[in-house]
């Protein structure tokens, strides 16, 4: 079995969540981790993760705000950890129709009530179900302190064990084939 986490992250947070998901489903499924790429790769299974701007996935306009931001601080000297990685509304977007392939989906925002932050993983699921991808496990949020990080304390272990659940979950699946 072969699973591909795919992520879109900014200042590394988003990435970082991805490395530790793959984590967790390494010792179920031969798994890549890799930011968003113009091609997707074949795999039995995806796991899509982003960062929420304004209450979703990020765009050509909140990536821009975010890149004038960053102008902006390193003009005033500050250190930043920029990474920044191609969209995900843009991989999504391109994707082809399918029937049923299973996906997964995650995000990263600030710990507050999703009615106040939105969520990526929602908009990410919504938009991969309409193309035909299966959601097999809930969308799963991953906290940030602040906006360019750190991640929350204990995110990263539950990112592992969250990874380890979506492997169980499509081993489960295929086993009922």
């Amino acid at each position: 079995m072969r699973v591909v986490v795919i992520y879109e992250s900014i200042y590394g947070n988003t990435g970082a969540v991805a490395a530790a998901i793959a984590e967790g489903i390494e010792s179920d499924a031969d798994v890549l981790c890799m930011a968003v790429p113009d091609i997707l790769p074949n795999a039995d299974m995806y796991v899509f993760g982003a960062p929420t701007h304004v209450h979703g996935l990020s765009s050509t306009m909140s990536r821009k705000s975010i890149e004038d931001e960053v102008r902006q601080a390193v003009a005033r000297g500050e250190p930043l950890h920029y990474f920044p990685t191609a969209g995900m509304r843009m991989l999504i977007e391109d994707l082809p129709s399918v029937s049923g392939t299973p996906v997964a989906v995650f995000d990263t925002r600030f710990h507050k009530s999703r009615i106040l932050t939105g969520s990526a993983a929602k908009t990410m699921a919504k938009k991969l179900e309409r193309k035909g991808y299966e959601v097999v496990v809930a969308p799963e949020s991953f906290f940030v302190v602040d906006t360019d990080g750190p991640l929350a304390d204990g995110e990263m272990a539950r990112a592992r064990a969250w990874g380890a659940t979506v492997a169980r979950t499509l081993l489960s699946a295929q086993s009922t084939v």
